[in-house]
């Protein structure tokens, strides 16, 4: 047993009144003359027991009152928990905010009514106890407050990006409570939908018994969602004025199958293509297929795609960004004395996105090359130490190479080149009838992801090139893009850390030993190597989950500042800026999903944008019910289930589970007992007194 208030015990010292009054007996005595007491002796003696008896009953009954009467205002309780020897006067409530809270129990939100529980969570205590509210910002929540300014809070509470596992959400609980002073004994309510994608591990709150822990579930059996999970487009850029094909992802999380759902492609604000889903089985994903066209007045286009799906509504967009193709620089380096066609200037230098420079070794322009995005060496019978150390340093920036070596190519200086690739160019033997040892290539392979988006289908009587296999290599070492029916690699692709790339031909670059450089497949190769070789460094999009953003921006300087803004935000993010290079830390939460202006301070025309989308962590609504909590903590004494489904309801659960028993009304009880004992004892005393036997005198 315990007191609500202990102090008023002090007043069990007014017990010492009614003993005094019995052992001082303050009345003054009577005198009542007789001429003859000696027949009064034994009624005298028969009278003063009785009496004795009576004055102590009646001591016994006043004591008795004065006690109870006090025990009832100290509040005795008996508390229904035996782990707990002291109780707090802290309740600290946990209100989820997360996007999966937008899920509907007819036609209310989970949010709104998971509020409507915490508002009434300030009238199941005293007055005197303090509250915490904690949500999944984990801001301003440390302050103590009255019931009245509980509810004040959390009607300004909006829902949030962010999400919090069980385990972060309880630690901070306890340390907000910790910097009050209250260690345990304290109640900590959970009110959430408990989502099984996102809640963590529950068991860790049977693990620390310190305090009461009240579990409130908002769940729906209904988890009907849908979310663009993704997008990704055809070609790692897009080329103005040709068709492009843009892919989307879309999960549908519910338990249903759903159908006939508009989606639609939005290009700088204007709509560009639409569909209709026709059905996604319930728990999978399907993947839909726009077409596009973009003109080349815009490099950078800020886009989304967007579904109608209810009611949870923040994944039905996804945010991303296209950027026009960019300029690609490309060198080819060769002799003044090579005659033979440039097949490779044919192909590049028709195109405007493409940069084609042409250098000599005799006259070599090292800036030019330290510049390029790629790197044709043609033909070269030696790499000379002042371009080798130029193409070293730049193969090691990132730089990709194309190699089409000399048939009588000094392996030596080539091997110096490649360094760190583990691989050795060897020259094969050659007795010189060169058209006697060409051997045709194989068709290409269009489940390499190389090839991806070149060919639709590839005709079994293809005409494929051939070539004279004048280097080799081993085949296990990097990417074999082409080979000959010997199955040995005519072209390998060898992908670098850094983002370079080494393309290695096995044959010189001229009729004599090959013809592919006047066949159909030529041109579609070179394009992709070109493609690849230029360093796509910035994302489509990027999800509120932390990470890094890089962005290649020439004109930054060392101290400028960038801003993320857009109509609802301007943010600053953490940042870094080295060599032209902007790296920006991506926030977990709390901006809204949209496309951001990135900035200067001292320039307001943006120089890039950044998609930024919320995490579909949260899509995936299915949560705990209360049976299953309930069989999860049945034997946890200090954790407490409730089943929300009507407020009046939970709050008398509550004081039934909760309150510990009061005792009040029985020391109430006892205390008029007490004085009703009193009561009759005084009249019985009377009573006596008025009806002594009377005794007649001769």
């Amino acid at each position: 047993m315990s007191f609500l208030f202990p102090s008023v015990l002090w007043a069990l010292f007014l017990v010492s009144i009614p003993i005094i009054i019995h052992f001082f007996n303050f009345q003054k005595p009577k005198k009542i003359y007789f001429t003859q007491v000696a027949l009064l002796q034994s009624v005298k003696q028969i009278a003063h027991a009785k009496n004795k008896l009576r004055h102590w009953l009646l001591l016994l009954c006043r004591i008795a009152a004065i006690v109870f009467l006090v025990l009832a205002f100290a509040q005795p309780v008996i508390p229904l928990y035996s782990f707990q020897t002291k109780w707090s006067n802290y309740v600290s409530v946990y209100l989820d905010n997360s996007y999966s809270m937008q899920n509907e129990i007819n036609g209310k939100r989970l949010f709104d009514i998971a509020k409507s529980y915490a508002d009434q969570i300030g009238t199941l205590f005293p007055k005197n106890v303090q509250f915490q509210l904690v949500d999944n910002a984990f801001e301003g929540t440390s302050n103590p407050m009255s019931a009245d300014q509980l509810q004040n809070k959390i009607s300004k509470i909006e829902m949030s990006a962010i999400s919090q596992p069980i385990q972060k959400i309880y630690q901070k609980q306890k340390q907000l409570l910790e910097q009050v002073g209250s260690t345990k004994g304290s109640h900590i309510f959970i009110l959430s939908d408990f989502q099984k994608s996102s809640i963590g591990e529950l068991q860790y709150l049977a693990e620390d018994s310190s305090h009461v822990i009240y579990l409130l579930p908002f769940t729906n059996n209904q988890t009907e969602n849908l979310s663009i999970d993704s997008v990704w487009l055809d070609e790692p850029f897009i080329i103005p004025k040709e068709s492009q094909y843009l892919y989307c992802k879309v999960h549908n999380h519910g338990n249903n199958l759903v159908e006939n759902i508009n989606i639609r492609l939005i290009i700088n604000q204007k709509q560009q293509a639409s569909a209709v889903i026709e059905k996604i089985a319930a728990q999978s994903t399907e993947t839909f297929k726009f077409s596009f066209v973009v003109s080349d007045s815009q490099r950078i286009l800020p886009c989304r795609i967007s579904l109608d799906d209810f009611p949870i509504t923040f994944d039905n967009d996804y945010y991303f960004i296209l950027r026009v193709a960019p300029n690609i620089k490309i060198v080819e380096i060769s002799t003044a004395s090579d005659s033979s066609p440039s097949y490779v200037e044919y192909v590049f230098s028709n195109e405007s996105f493409l940069s084609f420079f042409k250098i000599k070794t005799e006259i070599p322009d090292y800036s030019t090359i330290s510049e390029a995005d790629l790197i044709v060496l043609r033909n070269l019978q030696d790499i000379h130490t002042g371009i080798l150390q130029t193409l070293q340093k730049a193969f090691a920036q990132g730089t990709s190479i194309v190699i089409f070596p000399h048939e009588k190519a000094n392996t030596v200086s080539y091997n110096q080149l490649f360094g760190g690739l583990s691989m050795q160019l060897k020259e094969l033997p050659s007795d010189g009838r060169l058209f006697e040892y060409k051997l045709a290539l194989e068709p290409p392979d269009v489940k390499n992801p190389f090839f991806h988006g070149v060919f639709e289908k590839i005709p079994q009587n293809l005409n494929v090139p051939s070539a004279v296999q004048t280097f080799a290599w081993s085949s296990h070492i990097g990417q074999t893009l082409l080979k000959f029916k010997n199955q040995e690699p005519f072209l390998s692709m060898f992908p670098q850390p850094n983002g370079g790339k080494l393309f290695l031909f096995a044959s010189p670059l001229k009729p004599a030993y090959t013809d592919i450089g006047t066949h159909a497949l030529f041109l579609p190769v070179m394009y992709r190597i070109a493609f690849v070789s230029k360093q796509q460094i910035e994302e489509l999009a990027y999800r509120f989950e932390g990470g890094t953003a890089v962005f290649q921006i020439d004109s930054l300087q060392k101290n400028d500042i960038l801003h993320l803004i857009n109509e609802n935000a301007n943010y600053i993010p953490p940042q870094r800026i080295t060599d032209n290079r902007a790296y920006i830390s991506i926030p977990k939460g709390g901006l809204p999903s949209g496309t951001y202006s990135i900035c200067t301070k001292k320039n307001s025309v943006p120089i890039d944008f950044i998609a930024l989308n919320y995490s579909r962590e949260e899509s995936d609504i299915r949560g705990l019910t209360y049976k299953e909590l309930k069989e999860m903590f049945a034997n946890v004494p200090h954790i407490k289930v409730f089943d929300p489904q009507d407020l009046q309801t939970f709050k008398n659960d509550f004081k039934s589970q909760t309150e510990a028993i009061p005792l009040w009304r029985w020391m109430l009880i006892l205390a008029l007992i007490a004085l009703l004992g009193e009561t009759f004892l005084i009249r019985s005393l009377r009573y006596s007194k008025e009806n002594k036997p009377t005794t007649v005198l001769n």
